[in-house]
């Protein structure tokens, strides 16, 4: 505990993602991130609130199938970026039984993405050269929560499925600079905007002590033309 709050801790995060074009031809998108980050939390009954702040790396790699008439290729691409994120969240323990509980929880979040300038590997004229951008993204969250609950006193086990609904408020369209490999001109292209509206069903498994935990969450993000898929891998140290 520290001053107010009942929780203070930082964590180490790692997380993989898929992101399947569900409508198109080319392979997913994969994304690794590893991110550090420092978290507060308070508790008053039922009622617990959480702060969070972080920032990390991401590696990407993409590969595109390129059809035009009876001509086919494939170019890929691997860059890196680096990102900042907060969120708040709220949610409320709802006994079900003496083991099991449900827990509504509501949460808003924001990230800032900045990618570096790659160069896809392919043939010339299909290939591209594409300089940094940044994204930015805030959304709103609503999830409800049902797992199960096992402690012996020294250590705890907690598995959890989950589903809910998300709204992204800030979603704006990303500019883009490239050109073709060997080619000299150059133009910009605005991204299609995801839905900002998702379904979310996922699940996690933690265990942990009064000093320490850590857990697997895998959950997916279903969108109309995509959907997400991310698991991740958090060791939390608590203080």
């Amino acid at each position: 505990a520290f001053g107010p709050f009942h929780t203070v801790g930082f964590n180490i995060g790692f997380a993989s993602t898929e992101i399947e074009d569900v409508v198109g031809f080319d392979e997913p998108m994969d994304v690794t991130t590893i991110q550090l980050g420092g978290y507060i939390g308070y508790t008053k009954g039922a009622l617990g609130i959480e702060g969070y702040v972080g920032g990390g790396s991401s590696d990407f790699g993409s590969a595109r199938q390129i059809t035009i008439g009876t001509f086919t290729d494939e170019v890929t691409a691997k860059w890196s970026g680096t990102h900042v994120n907060a969120s708040l969240r709220a949610g409320y323990d709802l006994p079900i039984s003496k083991r099991f509980f449900a827990r509504p929880v509501i949460s808003v979040d924001y990230l800032n993405l900045k990618e570096e300038g790659y160069q896809e590997s392919g043939a010339t004229g299909i290939a591209l050269n594409v300089d940094g951008r940044t994204s930015r993204l805030g959304g709103a969250t609503a999830m409800l929560n049902l797992g199960r609950f096992s402690d012996n006193g020294k250590t705890w086990f907690r598995p959890v499925v989950r589903i809910g609904y998300r709204n992204e408020f800030i979603n704006n369209g990303i500019i883009t600079d490239y050109g073709f490999v060997g080619l000299t001109e150059r133009t910009q292209l605005e991204n299609e905007l995801f839905p900002t509206d998702a379904i979310l069903v996922g699940f996690s498994i933690a265990a942990g002590s009064g000093y320490s935990s850590i857990g697997f969450d895998f959950d997916s993000d279903i969108r109309d033309g995509f959907i997400r898929h991310t698991g991740r891998l958090v060791v939390r140290l608590i203080f």
